[in-house]
């Protein structure tokens, strides 16, 4: 059961003064923020009634809404409308504490609870979130273009979702899912946004990362980040022989003490490089710069052993690998055909040239 994504950035926004996609925590911008949220689940598009947005990522295109001046029902109508997939994910933009762990917790209960149409969760306050919720495409298309063709009745997005078979998803089954009390915070006014940026703040003090090694108590999380994020297959004796290897460097992320990332490496000093065998992060951590921390403590290991370069393989669809191995000065050797199994795959091998004190 596929899903598409899509980004609501509504219009005018008027409260606010200027155009909240553009608006940016930590250099960026709430509809980056958003893409980044979505990117995993499916293609992702933007829905809104305003000329193409300066701030449009790389590959994201712009849809407008079919029926105007119809408010958040008009965008919902228009991204179930394009979305070719079982499952059309609705997010607003100035909701920037989203996250994806709880888009994952509500794709997850399409899987588990088929009987359903729509999966809406409830605020703290008890209010329904019709905005950051997934529809079942084709159901849900039907009866929303039947509500809207209807000129005489202004329908609401409450009207909406009691015409379909809502599973509304209660906050206590979302609680435990880091940051929850702040998923819904509304930035709507420039008081608002002054408040997200103090909640920010606050939430980045509280995920300070930490790069410790690796032990055996981290593996049980090391093994649920390689099947979250799809990467090559090793097994607990694999990572555990590598702890105890003289030449491997093998590492963790830590934030509260939850290991939230990993790189393992490893050293070839009589060819003076090294090479990057494994790095993962959790999904709900990729904004973090967990992996970026991860690859700077690698690097700088291989200085201060005076290697001059660090080799890589990566998968030749992993485009979100590749560009972050690109962005952090790695280059492309040459591919290599067929290279890895379940599924076969041609491999991409890369290598960034380091300066050592050698």
């Amino acid at each position: 059961m596929g899903c598409e994504s899509f980004i609501l950035i509504g219009g005018k926004s008027s409260r606010m003064g200027e155009d909240k996609f553009s608006l940016a925590l930590n250099g960026k911008t709430f509809l980056g923020i958003a893409f980044e949220t979505l990117q995993n689940f499916g293609k992702v598009t933007v829905v809104g009634n305003r000329s193409e947005p300066s701030a449009l990522a790389d590959g994201l295109s712009l849809i407008k809404d079919i029926f105007l001046n119809r408010g958040a029902l008009g965008g919902i109508h228009s991204a179930l409308i394009h979305s070719k997939s079982d499952w059309t994910i609705i997010l607003a933009c100035d909701y920037p504490f989203v996250s994806i762990d709880l888009i994952k917790f509500l794709q997850n209960l399409t899987e588990s609870k088929t009987d359903f149409d729509a999966f809406a969760p409830i605020q703290p306050d008890g209010k329904i979130q019709p905005l950051c919720a997934i529809y079942k495409t084709e159901t849900c298309r039907k009866i929303l273009s039947e509500m809207l063709e209807n000129e005489h009745e202004k329908y609401s997005v409450h009207d909406f979702l009691n015409q379909i078979k809502t599973r509304y998803v209660e906050f206590a089954e979302i609680a435990h899912l880091p940051n929850s009390e702040n998923f819904f915070f509304n930035v709507n006014t420039p008081e608002d946004f002054i408040l997200a940026v103090k909640l920010h703040e606050n939430y980045t003090k509280k995920t300070l990362i930490g790069i410790l090694k690796m032990t055996e108590d981290d593996l049980a999380k090391v093994l649920e980040i390689q099947q979250e994020g799809n990467l090559s297959h090793w097994s607990f004796e694999d990572y555990k022989g590598e702890i105890f290897r003289n030449n491997s460097f093998s590492i963790v992320a830590k934030v509260a003490g939850q290991t939230v990332g990993f790189l393992v490496g490893r050293l070839i000093a009589e060819d003076y490089c090294a090479e990057l065998y494994n790095i993962g992060v959790s999904l709900n951590f990729r904004r973090q710069k967990a992996g970026n921390k991860l690859l700077e403590s690698f690097i700088e290991y291989c200085i201060k052993n005076e290697l001059e370069k660090i080799y890589l393989e990566v998968r030749a669809t992993n485009e979100t690998a590749i560009g972050f191995y690109l962005k952090n000065n790695f280059t492309v050797l040459s591919k290599r055909k067929n290279f890895y199994s379940n599924p076969t795959e041609d491999a991409i091998l890369m290598v960034k040239e380091i300066s050592s004190t050698k």
